[in-house]
This record gives structure tokens, sequence and C-alpha cells, in this order.
């Protein structure tokens, strides 16, 4: 494959993106385990697709239907969502949660 041949798999950006998400989840539990002396809590909301600037491919019919097809709630995530999430793990209501990575993605892939 050459520079200018377009791939199957989408942007050559795509790879690189898919792996920080899995280097992030290892990471949390990493960074869980080293902190936890100083009751420091490590956690991480793990979005999938999002209404946002770099979701604009579900602007289009195609993008749209691929994304709802492969998630339970079918519907595309707002921004919302996530901040929800994000504001319960940093609340005393996740206290007991720690090294977790919580998939906030209207059941992507399930």
């Amino acid at each position: 494959m050459t520079a200018s041949t377009p791939s199957r798999a989408g942007p050559p950006t795509l790879p690189a993106y898919a792996a920080t998400k899995g280097v992030l989840e290892t990471l949390v539990k990493h960074w869980a385990a080293m902190l936890e002396p100083c009751g420091i809590r490590v956690n991480a909301a793990a979005p999938g697709v999002i209404e946002t600037d770099m979701s604009n491919f579900t602007k289009s019919e195609a993008g749209r239907n691929l994304t709802l097809n492969m998630q339970a709630l079918k519907r595309i995530g707002k921004p919302d969502d996530g901040a929800d999430v994000i504001g319960f793990l940093a609340s005393d209501a996740a206290c007991w949660i720690t090294g977790a990575s919580i998939p906030v993605n209207g059941g992507s892939k399930l």
C-alpha cells in the first residue's frame, strides 16, 4: 500500500486513536495501583461515538446508519452523556471505584 492508496480500515489516524484507547485502559489500572497509597482514585470514561466535530461522519446517512447499527441504544451520544459519567466518577458516590474504565458508548458492539 502506498501513501496515496486509500485504506479500507479508515483514515490513517484511526489505528493510532484506537491504540491509545487500549493504552489508557492499561494506564488507568497501573496508575490506580500506584496512587492508591496516596488516597487517589484513578478511573476513566471510555466514550464511543459522541456528537462532536470528531464524529462528523455521523452527519451522512451511511455514517449514521453504521454507528446506530452497532449500538444497543440506537442514538448518537451527546457530550453530556460523557460529562455525567465523569461527574459521577469524580464524586463521593464513586468512592469505591478505582482502576475502572467505564464504557460510555450506548452499548456499542453488544
